[in-house]
């Protein structure tokens, strides 16, 4: 086998590398959209809950008003101040800002990935442009050396050499 066909061969797996690095990028960058769309969605959510506890606050505020004198009204209202505004809104208001938080992070890995595909994508490129050079100085010798050859094989037939 020439050699020239080992470089070709090596050229068509730089081709596929560089077709599987941009099928990943391809797939980093879906995924960032979905990670986009994921964190307007969360943040949806939870301005909602938030605009929701605001307005049952308000509820509460004007339940606690209009019973103060009313003692069965008062310990209604620390029950319900216990349920609306306890531990539970908190822990909801705070697995939003965490779930906010995790995806910003994951945007930013994602971000990253991209930026790393696209700079292999990059050097892969630039490697295949190098090789290619490399495979036109070899056919261009190895079709200077067939020439000599057909010379030599020319002269052999006219017995000049």
């Amino acid at each position: 086998m020439p050699y020239s066909d080992n470089l070709r061969a090596d050229i068509a797996r730089t081709d596929q590398r560089i077709s599987d690095l941009s099928d990943q990028l391809n797939a980093a960058k879906q995924n960032l959209n979905r990670l986009r769309e994921l964190l307007s969605y969360v943040s949806y959510k939870q301005n909602s809950f938030l605009n929701e506890q605001g307005r049952r606050q308000n509820s509460f505020n004007k339940i606690w008003q209009d019973c103060a004198n009313c003692r069965s009204a008062v310990g209604y209202s620390n029950v319900m101040g216990d349920i609306l505004f306890g531990n539970a809104p908190n822990n909801v208001a705070g697995a939003y800002s965490e779930g906010i938080q995790s995806v910003n992070q994951g945007i930013q890995r994602a971000e990253e990935e991209i930026g790393d595909l696209q700079r292999s994508i990059a050097n892969a490129e630039n490697y295949r442009a190098d090789q290619v050079s490399h495979l036109q100085r070899v056919l261009a010798e190895e079709q200077w050396e067939a020439q000599q050859e057909a010379k030599k094989a020319a002269m052999r037939a006219r017995g000049e050499w």
